[in-house]
């Protein structure tokens, strides 16, 4: 009996351990759990990085970075890691802001705060970059703006006050705001929320605006408590909405409007967690820089919050805005991208055209017609009962004549019959027909283009065209029920053109995600390049498999290189 009762102990406290130990997002015992999670994503880093410390990664590998995917780790460092030393960084980050162009306005204004954020904040070239760029590439050059003139850069024309202006004459009728069209997208709204967040308390309108803007996040949160951005559920969406919150000094593991089904937004985020500490942009999917790196941040972010330390954008000096010598040691990001997801598509390689075999054509037509039904199936069915007859003939040979035997070899047999059934493999020449597939229920047309005319001229690889045009305008004919990434996958079908996609093709919400279209990919031209798509002129703000066309829509996919501002 004492052995059973101590075994019942012994289960309790094992439970009770992994319980308070794995699952600590309660937000009274946060600040161990968040210092752990921090540094197990600075540990993976630092690892990549074959370093030892984040004083030799900033002088190492973020220096060398400098201008292209750095600038969202030095402002990690700068907010959670004390006593850094941002010499080397700075240096090389005004060395590469002199000596090259950057076309987007925005990412220049983001390279001038990181700088901010190395201790910048007073140079001629963070001003420099403040007077070309603040305004010049719509709300996401306002957003970062904002920021800048926050942490006491000046401008001759424009203040808080008057960017602040700006901003909320960009807001939609349903409270948040977007890059484009008249629904509001999640990222986009956040964003806007984390600059303006120091002027919240001080601002009338900006405090309507705000609560407008949090009443719209809370309505688009999914029912597990995480974001999707174009019908894909990611954990940066989640996380900068973690960042908004917690600039505004808003508890998000506390808020009952952004906990959803007892989930919050931080035990979204780590349903996203690798093994090895990184991130995926989905679940249980590849490593991504920007989803670790954008987590990174909002953790920090996070704690920043809990600890009554300022928001994250904000590089104060004091004692309430910079964390002291006693701080963890820890963290860093690389967050490049400002989170405008793209579309989607099946995975689709192109590859040469399978010669038809013609080997039995000769024979008769009800077996022609039978052969033409089962396609490979047939001869794979065939080479499945050819090798349990061999296999059932060797064991005979061998002196294996037990039934059990044979009766297993046909169970596998079996099995395979089964799995060729219910499964369809067709090589590139079947799936590039060629033609347009029969469709029934014709509910009208559509037209549809893709171009890349953003690029033209930017590289010589031969898949990108002279005149940035990889499909004409071309008609397709219109199934009841069809979506943009149909017409897109039927595109790709009859002119063969690659498309790259990962997400969900089952039930109702096609959650796809286009990220390549003829060998073309996202960030293959900047950390805010990749494919987006227009409906009749506007880009939606649903992902390509969400939205259902109507007979006369224009359905254009456009290459971008700063987030759609440059193909609107």
């Amino acid at each position: 009996m004492m052995k059973n009762v101590l075994f019942r102990f012994l289960c309790l406290a094992l439970l009770a351990g992994l319980f308070f130990g794995v699952l600590p997002v309660n937000a009274k015992d946060a600040d161990k759990t968040l210092i752990g999670l921090i540094e197990e994503i600075c540990d993976f880093y630092l690892e990549d990085a074959g370093v030892s410390t984040p004083q030799a990664w900033l002088n190492g590998a973020l220096a060398e970075e400098a201008g292209s995917a750095s600038d969202w780790n030095v402002i990690a460092l700068r907010q959670y890691e004390s006593g850094l030393d941002f010499t080397v960084y700075a240096e090389a980050m005004e060395a590469f802001l002199r000596n090259h162009q950057t076309a987007s306005a925005s990412t220049r204004l983001r390279y001038a705060l990181a700088l901010t954020a190395a201790g910048s904040s007073n140079s001629t070239l963070t001003a420099s970059i403040l007077a070309d760029s603040i305004g010049e590439q719509g709300i996401m050059s306002w957003i970062f703006g904002l920021h800048l003139l926050s942490n006491g850069v000046i401008h001759e024309q424009y203040t808080p006050d008057s960017v602040i202006d700006i901003l909320l004459s960009l807001r939609l009728d349903d409270g948040g705001w977007a890059l484009t069209g008249t629904v509001s997208d999640v990222d986009v709204t956040a964003m806007t929320l984390q600059a303006l967040a120091p002027y919240n308390e001080g601002n009338h309108d900006v405090g309507i605006a705000v609560d407008g803007a949090l009443a719209c996040l809370s309505e688009k949160q999914l029912a597990d408590g995480g974001y999707q951005s174009y019908g894909v559920e990611n954990p940066e969406s989640t996380a900068q909405v973690m960042v908004a919150l917690t600039a505004l000094g808003i508890d998000p593991l506390e808020d009952e409007r952004f906990i959803k089904n007892g989930s919050t937004l931080l035990d979204v985020m780590l349903h996203f967690q690798r093994p090895d500490g990184s991130f995926s942009h989905t679940e249980n999917g590849e490593y991504s820089q920007t989803a670790t790196s954008q987590v990174f941040y909002a953790l920090i972010s996070l704690w920043r919050q809990q600890t009554g330390r300022g928001p994250l954008y904000i590089f104060t000096s004091d004692e309430s805005g910079q964390p002291t010598d006693t701080d963890p040691v820890g963290a860093e990001t690389d967050a490049s991208q400002d989170t405008l997801p793209l579309e989607t598509g099946n995975s689709v390689e192109q590859v040469p055209d399978s010669e038809t075999n013609s080997l039995f054509s000769q024979y008769s037509s009800g077996f022609a017609a039978l052969r033409e039904k089962l396609g490979y199936k047939l001869w794979v069915g065939a080479g499945i009962l050819a090798a349990v007859l061999i296999v059932c003939v060797i064991l005979r040979f061998c002196g294996k004549r037990h039934r059990k035997n044979y009766l297993f070899v046909c169970l596998i047999g079996i099995l395979l019959l089964v799995i060729l059934l219910l499964t369809d493999f067709q090589s590139a020449g079947d799936y590039y027909s060629g033609t347009s597939p029969e469709k029934s229920g014709i509910a009208g047309t559509v037209t549809l283009s893709i171009r890349c005319d953003t690029i033209v001229g930017k590289s010589d690889a031969a898949y990108i065209p002279a005149d940035g045009v990889i499909l004409p305008v071309t008609a397709f004919s219109l199934a009841e029920g069809e979506t943009v990434f149909d017409i897109l996958t039927e595109a790709a079908r009859t002119y063969r053109i690659q498309v790259d996609s990962s997400g969900s093709l089952s039930g109702a919400s096609q959650l796809v995600y286009i990220s390549g279209i003829n060998y073309l990919y996202e960030f293959d031209f900047g950390d805010l390049s990749g494919w987006v798509y227009h409906v009749n002129g506007t880009a939606p703000s649903v992902g390509c498999g969400e939205y259902v066309l109507k007979d006369g829509d224009v359905v254009e996919w456009l290459y971008t290189c700063d987030l759609g501002n440059d193909v609107n």
